[in-house]
């Protein structure tokens, strides 16, 4: 999103410069440039402040897969009123 705004924002950038040359009003295109910086420099703000993502090890995958087997088995062997609880809970309809 961010990525595709900054090359909207240069691509715009570019025709004001060719409107500037073809003769257009400098203070109008002024205007609009300073918007399109000020929109950028924003949408620059927005990205710096996403978190980098993290990677997982190795363990923590397996650790996690090993969760959800565990949760299968759970379910699997529940009471099946503690099941249709749960899947009420979870907003699951089972046909």
């Amino acid at each position: 999103m961010t990525c595709r705004n900054g090359l909207r924002s240069d691509r715009k950038l570019i025709r004001y410069c060719s409107a500037l040359d073809a003769g257009g009003d400098p203070i109008e295109m002024s205007s609009w440039i300073n918007e399109t910086k000020s929109e950028r420099a924003r949408l620059e703000g927005e990205l710096k402040a996403v978190p980098t993502a993290q990677r997982i090890s190795v363990a923590e995958i397996r650790s996690m897969i090993k969760g959800v087997g565990d949760l299968v088995r759970l379910v699997s062997e529940a009471d099946p009123d503690d099941k249709a609880e749960l899947y009420t809970h979870l907003g699951l309809k089972l046909t």
